[in-house]
């Protein structure tokens, strides 16, 4: 059996070990929301740029 302060220590560690897993988990997930972005992003800007291309000629 553990004692009060151990497990109030292991507790407070779990709790620490959540909270970076989720933060690492959010940096995770925004990364690869900025990368969709990004590339829907450039695939609409050379949409943009083929089209402005064909109008110019």
């Amino acid at each position: 059996l553990l004692t009060y302060s151990q497990s109030r220590f292991l507790s407070k560690r779990r709790g620490r070990l959540a909270a970076l897993e989720l933060a690492s988990g959010a940096t995770d997930i925004y990364s690869v929301c900025a990368g969709n972005v990004y590339q829907s992003f450039r695939e609409l800007s050379g949409i943009v740029s083929t089209s402005l291309k064909r109008q110019a000629k």
